[in-house]
């Protein structure tokens, strides 16, 4: 029976520099040291069946990052969460795990937003091209939309190449 497991991890640090598909190796790796049952492709070269919600840039930190593993059998969630996060290196760490109802969104089809803070090293200095920064966090102005499902978005566009005068 198939069950698909939705974890939930964040990727901090020196981890933030590991690549998507690099990161995609690094689960498959920690999947088989702590031997859970995930299923894999069939073929010449099977590869685990994982879909990541969205990939993050490189560089990014991502404190809130969505995997959906097709496990080959139910594990307990708690059990899935110990057993990957006891195998995984500093900076990835596993936040929570539960499998998906039948007819769920995939995580990729369910996001409508995401939420970027950017860090400016001497914001408050007055240089001028910092406006409206605090405490060395800024959040770009944007306009709110919806699409046909009704989910709300920002786009941040024009507020960027306004920015960038």
């Amino acid at each position: 029976m198939r069950a698909d497991a939705l974890i939930c991890f964040s990727k901090t640090g020196p981890m933030k520099y590991i690549g998507h598909l690099d990161l995609l190796k690094l689960f498959q790796r920690a999947v088989r040291r702590c031997g859970l049952p995930v299923n894999f492709s069939e073929g010449f070269n099977p590869h685990l069946r994982v879909t990541f919600a969205l990939p993050l840039p490189l560089g990014m930190e991502g404190m809130r990052e969505y995997a959906v593993f097709e496990m080959g059998e139910a594990v307990p969630a708690d059990a899935i969460g110990e057993r990957l996060g006891a195998v995984l290196p500093a900076g990835i760490e596993i936040i929570g795990v539960r499998y998906m109802t039948p007819g769920e969104k995939s995580p990729a089809a369910a996001v409508c937003a995401a939420d970027y803070a950017l860090r400016f090293a001497g914001a408050g200095s007055g240089d001028g091209r910092l406006r409206g920064a605090e405490n060395g966090r800024r959040r770009a102005p944007g306009r709110h939309f919806r699409d046909g499902d009704g989910l709300c978005g920002r786009d941040n566009r024009q507020a960027l190449r306004n920015d960038e005068k």
